[in-house]
């Protein structure tokens, strides 16, 4: 099976800015590595009909550097050296900004009119070193197509990105996952393994403490409220744990998330799936098929992936994975 493997080390989230009118809310999604920064803007950021006109789009600089790789997305794909991006260094962290600006013309109508500005942040460290007050952006991601991926903190309904940056021992913590893709879509996106570490490098952790293994087993349920919840599209995943600690540890934790891409249609893969327990009836259920058991019964086993001969003949898509640290203080 050809696959592509991506790497992103990072919490992608909105930026604050001071500017009096921003982006609409979801409208656009971005992921920087050390040299270069995606960014994918919603042609119909408010899904009305009314398109951003392209010409008074700029990141910095620039325009978009294409109309046409992402369906229905402005995106751009940049060196960080490119545009005009500012960089300030500070301590053991780089930082690398360019505002993302739509200033439409008086004669836009019908275009959408409506001025906006953001920031675009790519915040690097130069250590291994967690750091209590920021998240680290490093991704390396390549194949056919482009991915763009983010990963967030939300309110406990999902109605918007969550502020929080401390979690007390034991109360929920709500993540939503989500895979931009390309022309070569549908997709869909699950959560492979999740471990927690008191660091940023599973390699270097002496203690770890696994929610999700087993190829989507949330074997952390077992022992707490912790589930998948409701997809709001395929190309998202959803999910609410319970905040914890390692005994007589103090420090940070990093949560580990490996997820992977996958075709929508081929859903009879024990090692593409997302399984969540329930304790009261003591079994497992499938996230997008509740009806459906068959695939989640190898969670107290091993569950090994189909033959790699099936699995070619049924993956004709890329695959890619990604590390999500999500810091708890």
């Amino acid at each position: 099976m050809a696959a592509y493997w991506g790497v992103l080390l990072a919490f992608l989230s909105w930026v604050q800015f001071g500017a009096p009118q921003r982006a609409p809310v979801n409208s656009f999604y971005f992921q920087c590595n050390r040299t270069s920064v995606s960014l994918a803007v919603k042609i119909d950021p408010l899904g009305t009909g009314l398109q951003l006109d392209p010409s008074n789009l700029f990141l910095g600089q620039c325009h978009p550097s294409s109309t046409i790789a992402l369906r229905g997305y402005f995106v751009f794909e940049y060196s960080l050296r490119d545009c005009g991006f500012s960089r300030l260094t500070y301590g053991n962290t780089v930082k690398y900004s360019a505002d993302l600006v739509y200033t439409p013309s008086g004669s836009s109508y019908p275009k959408f009119s409506q001025p906006f500005r953001e920031q675009i942040n790519c915040n690097f460290t130069r250590s291994l070193s967690p750091t209590p007050s920021n998240l680290i952006v490093e991704s390396q991601l390549s194949g056919a197509g482009s991915l763009l991926f983010s990963g967030q903190f939300m309110k406990g309904d999902f109605s918007g990105r969550s502020d929080l940056k401390v979690f007390t021992l034991g109360t929920p913590i709500f993540v939503e996952l989500s895979v931009l893709p390309g022309l070569h879509l549908p997709s869909q996106i699950y959560v492979d393994q999740c471990t927690v570490a008191p660091t940023d490098s599973l390699s270097n952790a002496k203690e770890t403490y696994s929610l999700i293994q087993n190829h989507g087993c949330f074997v952390d349920g077992k022992e707490a409220t912790s589930t998948y919840l409701a997809r709001p599209a395929p190309s998202s995943i959803r999910l609410t744990f319970q905040a914890l600690s390692f005994k007589d540890l103090d420090t940070d934790l990093f949560l580990h998330f490996q997820v992977v891409v996958w075709d929508p249609k081929d859903v009879s893969d024990p090692s593409r799936k997302a399984c969540s327990y329930l304790i009261d009836s003591a079994r497992w259920i499938l996230l997008d098929n509740p009806s459906d058991r068959s695939l989640c019964n190898c969670c107290d086993t091993i569950c090994r992936p189909r033959s790699s001969r099936r699995r070619r003949q049924a993956n004709k898509k890329q695959m890619n994975v990604l590390s999500c640290l999500i810091g708890i203080y």
